[in-house]
């Protein structure tokens, strides 16, 4: 429809035509049509500059920021967040200084900078408490665990997935909340907390039969690892006793157990 727009009218107004350039990009980046997204936000952009419109603009390096991520271009997509924080910054949208800041920390993670990736995502948390966006609360919150993860630094992972599983199981996201309970068996394993361990790896194993998407390679080597020396230490009718105790669990029962 957005193509039959473009295509059918010469008389579109420039500011629609850069809105339908945008809309033809966000929808073909999931697709995966990289080469697509790219020329569109790029025809937004140069549409958007030729406007005077900056917070067009701003969208527009934001999204080519994540056409760039997902080539695994990092320090292109690192020059393109930092273009579009900076433009959202002067405009005082901060909707976009949070997403930018979000997506400039999941660069810096993307290049194991673990601990320079929180700094970023910490502001853009703050941010999105102000804004009362629920979800970039939770998302915010699960990158930080993650990250603690990475750090070693369990008490603050558990402090961090406790809050965000809530928001994601009351917003009925089960990939979120579920990634959240893999992360806190992790903490859970690495504190000396045994069984909750294995009873949330079972509700993962569960409710994520078979899907490993979305999980960080070092996070699903890890939690291998754990579930082996869990398994070892406490022994295999034991480990299997949990393990068949955690597959009863629904999500919020699995979050009171790591609470």
């Amino acid at each position: 429809w957005l193509h039959d727009l473009l295509d059918g009218a010469s008389d579109v107004a420039e500011g629609v035509r850069a809105s339908a350039y945008n809309a033809i990009g966000v929808l073909a980046l999931p697709q995966g049509d990289l080469d697509g997204s790219e020329k569109y936000h790029n025809l937004a952009l140069d549409s958007y500059k030729t406007l005077g419109d900056d917070r067009g603009t701003s969208a527009a390096l934001h999204n080519l920021g994540m056409v760039a991520s997902d080539r695994g271009d990092l320090d292109l997509a690192r020059e393109r967040y930092q273009q579009a924080l900076e433009m959202a910054r002067n405009l005082g949208d901060r909707a976009r200084v949070a997403a930018s800041l979000m997506n400039i920390g999941c660069v810096a993670y993307d290049s194991q900078q673990y601990a320079d990736a929180r700094v970023p995502i910490e502001e853009s948390l703050a941010i999105q408490r102000e804004l009362r966006n629920r979800w970039y609360v939770g998302k915010a919150l699960a990158l930080l665990g993650e990250i603690a993860i990475h750090l070693e630094d369990y008490e603050d992972a558990k402090a961090y997935l406790g809050e965000c599983l809530p928001i994601f199981i009351g917003l009925s996201d089960t990939d979120g909340a579920t990634l959240a309970l893999l992360h806190l068996g992790i903490a859970a394993a690495k504190t000396g907390n045994e069984p909750t361990a294995v009873q949330l790896f079972s509700v993962v194993d569960r409710v994520r039969v078979g899907v490993e998407r979305g999980i960080h390679p070092a996070i699903q080597e890890t939690s291998r690892i754990a579930k082996q020396e869990l398994a070892r230490h406490l022994g295999w009718e034991e480990y299997q006793r949990l393990e068949s105790m955690g597959r009863t669990l629904d999500l919020r029962q699995a979050w009171l157990l790591a609470s």
